[in-house]
């Protein structure tokens, strides 16, 4: 099962500077924004529905519970 972490959970788990640690410590062990997956949009009748794709070689962390 692919583990949602929500914007609340981040910010419960790790707070503002503990979210730019984990993203800073990702970047710097080798994760490369610009190799992944093109971000999208498909148009709707009442919108847009955006595709965010994301993988990372990096290993999950444990899923809040």
């Amino acid at each position: 099962m692919i583990p949602y972490i929500s914007a609340s959970d981040v910010v419960r788990l790790l707070g503002p500077a503990g979210a730019v640690a984990a993203v800073s410590s990702a970047l710097r062990d080798g994760l490369d924004p610009a190799a992944g997956v093109a971000r999208s949009s498909v148009p709707l009748a009442h919108g847009d529905l955006l595709l965010m794709p994301a993988e990372s070689p990096l290993p999950l962390p444990a899923t809040p519970s």
